[in-house]
């Protein structure tokens, strides 16, 4: 007769062992990889050339780009500027040389800034009527160089020129190709304000 007891036994097959069964399911998931969804890819550049990728347009930009140089080139204009009785002497002549620009042009720039009248003397300098400081002349001549000289786009000093077009005169770098208008030249040019700080190294 046989035993009707209960026992686990009766219930597991012959040969059945559990822990091998678990070890074989769990390498069964891995050899099959997750059940889940693989994560979406983000990265939005994997299907394009690498040459037309934003990192390396950057760089090949940035190298074609020319290095922009810190302040203007050391330029330090030697001013003069002395009391002949009741006028006032400049060097303007001098000065114009090195700016390469008319000396009448920053005659008729200092007369009108200073609401005055002069001439140049037989010595080549500028006598203007009244007394005058040097630290005057000075700022005078750094709005000057501002305005007229150094270039708007690239702070280029040493290759700009004043042209006429169409009646009006316009200050043009050879350098970077910008232009700024500068008014009539024949005329002066009333400024307004002060100069930039990084102009103040010219006087």
């Amino acid at each position: 007769m046989s035993d009707n007891s209960s026992s686990d036994d009766e219930f597991i097959p012959v040969g059945f062992n559990p822990e091998e069964f678990r070890q074989k399911r769990l390498q069964k998931l891995k050899s099959h990889g997750s059940v889940l969804a693989p994560k979406k890819q983000t990265n939005t550049q994997s299907n394009i050339p690498i040459e037309l990728q934003y990192e390396s347009l950057l760089n090949s930009a940035s190298e074609k780009l020319p290095e922009k140089k810190t302040g203007h080139s050391k330029m330090k204009l030697p001013l003069e500027v002395r009391r002949e009785v009741n006028k006032t002497s400049i060097n303007v002549i001098e000065i114009a040389e090195m700016l390469n620009r008319e000396p009448e042009h920053i005659m008729k720039y200092l007369m009108s800034e200073l609401s005055t009248t002069g001439s140049f003397n037989k010595e080549g300098k500028l006598l203007l009527k009244g007394i005058f400081l040097k630290s005057q002349i000075q700022d005078i001549l750094r709005m000057y160089i501002e305005y007229f000289i150094v270039c708007g786009s690239c702070d280029n000093v040493e290759d700009t020129v004043i042209e006429k077009e169409n009646r009006l005169y316009f200050l043009k770098c050879k350098k970077c190709g910008g232009k700024k208008y500068v008014g009539n030249i024949m005329e002066g040019y009333k400024t307004k304000g002060e100069a930039k700080p990084k102009v103040r190294g010219f006087l």
